[in-house]
């Protein structure tokens, strides 16, 4: 594809200017559309949110790994009873105070399972994380490029206004010296005038693409933004971008929703295993009867054999959770191809129009170049010439516009394939 040099002179003037950005700290950095994405990753409270979400099931881990861990408890206690007649006032109070050491020993089988859940449901988590920032990237591209189409229609009808003052001035001369009617003026002002309204349009219309552009990234009104997406002369195949659906975060996520399911479900059955912990005493303090023993061990079983079906159906729940995360899958699979699908059609479809939007410029160009000499020679009028100035103008304004939106087609395939910009 040949190289697009009408966008790159509204490119050229793509800065922001101060006047435009109302009450906003200065940016001092360009930005282009990755390091826009970027910034606002991190920036942005997607990021802490998917922070305070992993920290969550981090403490959800750590607790089921404590399940499984030796407990070490400092006990005491102090009991004062009714006395007895003839009893002596020692004999109605007693205290102790001991070191208690449990450890749980088939309970290990439950903790292992329990936690088993705690680290497929953390990892869900972070790759549903993962997804969230994927999509704000694919909002954001949407409104950045909405910020550089709204900065090249302002850039294009910046020039428009400065030819059409330029010509009024010319037209003026020329009327003063009775080289042109004064009705010729009047249409150059009238151009002019609308060229000055469009002009303000167009800055309203940057300020407000800005406006949505800083309230979705929580960056600066006035970051300072550049276009660098080269496109490819020829889009690749879909495969390229079908084979990555799944490695998709979104898709990555419900699988492993899929497994932390399973592992609930065992987590659960395995709640039908008796408890057997082991459990030392240490004696700091015992009533006097009991103070020469200094130590203890034992082991305590307990064995649910009824549980009116409270485990049953547990299990039955998380079978049901994993058939739904299952389908949940099968649809985010089929619904990602379908996006990816729909946008490398609409991708390879910008591809194939921009030469001829190129090639209608460079004829509007000729037509423009050709009155402007008739013109110089009587042989065409000023309203010819508007009119070619206004088409050229316009097929300007049609090529960058769609060539911007390519490029945001571009962005959004890579994006939506799991692809590095």
């Amino acid at each position: 594809m040949k190289c697009f040099n009408y966008l790159g002179v509204v490119t050229a003037l793509f800065v922001i200017q101060p006047s435009l950005a109302r009450d906003a700290s200065p940016v001092t950095s360009r930005l282009s559309i990755k390091s826009y994405l970027d910034l606002a990753v991190q920036k942005n409270e997607v990021t802490r949110l998917n922070r305070a979400q992993r920290e969550q099931f981090e403490a959800k881990k750590d607790q089921a790994l404590a399940t499984v861990l030796p407990q070490l408890k400092l006990a005491g206690n102090y009991v004062q009873q009714q006395p007895l007649e003839g009893s002596k006032p020692d004999d109605n109070k007693s205290s102790a105070a001991r070191v208690n050491l449990s450890q749980p020993l088939l309970g290990l089988y439950k903790g292992a399972k329990t936690l088993d859940v705690a680290k497929k449901q953390l990892e869900a988590t972070e790759l549903g994380g993962d997804d969230a920032v994927l999509q704000f990237k694919l909002s954001l591209n949407d409104s950045f490029h909405a910020v550089v189409s709204s900065m090249s229609d302002l850039a294009g009808y910046d020039e428009v206004q400065k030819i059409a003052s330029k010509r009024v001035k010319e037209i003026s001369d020329r009327v003063k010296i009775g080289r042109s009617k004064p009705a010729d003026l009047f249409a150059a002002q009238a151009q002019l005038a609308s060229a000055e309204a469009q002009l303000e349009q167009a800055k309203t219309t940057v300020l407000t693409s800005r406006s949505n552009l800083a309230q979705i990234s929580g960056l600066e009104l006035d970051a300072d933004l550049t276009d660098q997406v080269a496109l490819p002369a020829k889009a690749e195949t879909l495969a390229a971008y079908i084979g990555g659906v799944n490695g998709l975060p979104s898709v990555k996520a419900l699988e492993a929703q899929v497994m932390a399911s399973d592992a609930q479900a065992a987590a659960v059955r395995a709640q039908r295993v008796p408890d057997l912990d082991l459990t030392a005493n240490y004696y700091l303090k015992r009533e006097e009867r009991l103070k020469d023993v200094k130590w203890d061990v034992g082991l305590q079983l307990s064995w649910p054999v009824y549980d009116g079906g409270l485990i049953s159906g547990r299990v039955r729940e998380a079978t049901a959770q994993k058939t739904l995360y299952t389908e949940q899958l099968s649809q985010k699979k089929r619904l990602s191809e379908m996006k990816i699908r729909q946008y490398h059609q609409t991708f390879e479809a910008s591809l194939r129009t921009l030469p001829i939007f190129e090639r209608a410029v460079a004829m509007a160009q000729k037509n423009y170049d050709a009155i402007a000499k008739d013109y110089r020679l009587g042989l065409a009028t000023v309203l010819d010439l508007i009119q070619s100035s206004n088409s050229l103008a316009e097929a300007k304004r049609v090529f960058n516009r769609q060539t911007i939106n390519a490029k945001s087609q571009f962005v959004a395939l890579k994006l939506a394939a799991g692809q590095n910009l």
